[in-house]
């Protein structure tokens, strides 16, 4: 399982999109930059510009028996 996990991440390291069959699609897509709020101290935070993964389903999880 790690070795599997590692290729994955390495994968999307690289902006490749991963498919699992029966499971679903990983793949990055860019962040944009902008400005953010502390909620305790209510100062500008400031986001960086960057990737983040996304998981889109497979129709065998997006509905579950028994699910209505």
């Amino acid at each position: 399982m790690d070795a599997r996990f590692e290729s994955v991440v390495s994968a999307l390291a690289r902006g490749d999109r991963v498919v699992l069959r029966r499971f679903g699609v990983f793949h990055t897509r860019p962040r944009k930059t902008g400005v953010a709020r502390n909620p305790r101290t209510n100062e500008p935070v400031g986001i960086p510009r960057g990737r983040v993964v996304r998981f889109r389903p497979a129709l065998d999880l997006r509905s579950f028996p028994g699910d209505s």
